[in-house]
């Protein structure tokens, strides 16, 4: 098994909160990428993407992320942490444009479309959070954060934006 190989396996472990594998799985992933890495292995920059994400590098996450999405474009895992990140860094004009993209692409993904409603509203426009909420309601009509988060801004559309 390649360092690679087993990076991405102890990547997966820490997924799921184990900080040894977390550890290990930087360990590795950042050495094949020192070695010069294949720079069109997706999975291998959203991974380390991920990990420094975590570790609350968050400019080496986003070139990570940015480097997994010139490996694979319709990488919608890398395109969505992007936008968390870009959004927490100010840049709200890129995130909304990738959480929509996300959305557009992946419409199950609801956690991109409540990312996205949560940040128009905050930006001040309530009736792009609406819409981003329906989208999601049209493809999962059944989740309740959506039809909470959908009820609270029509309800309040004057609070959109505002403290």
């Amino acid at each position: 098994m390649s360092d690679r190989e087993l990076g991405l396996a102890y990547f997966q472990l820490a997924i799921h909160g184990d900080e040894h594998a977390a550890h290990r799985a930087m360990q590795l992933l950042e050495q094949v990428e020192h070695r010069g890495g294949d720079e069109r292995d997706a999975d291998l920059h959203t991974a380390l993407g991920f990990m420094n994400q975590l570790s609350g590098e968050s400019q080496t996450a986003m070139l990570e992320y940015q480097a997994a999405l010139r490996a694979a474009p319709s990488d919608s895992v890398a395109a969505g942490d992007l936008a968390i990140l870009e959004a927490r860094a100010g840049d709200t004009k890129n995130a909304v444009a990738g959480l929509r993209w996300v959305s557009e692409q992946d419409p199950g993904d609801t956690s991109a479309s409540l990312d996205l409603a949560t940040i128009e509203c905050a930006i001040g426009d309530p009736q792009a959070a609406i819409a981003a909420l329906q989208h999601l309601l049209e493809f999962s009509p059944d989740d309740g954060r959506a039809r909470t988060a959908l009820a609270a801004i029509e309800s309040k559309l004057e609070r959109c934006g505002r403290p």
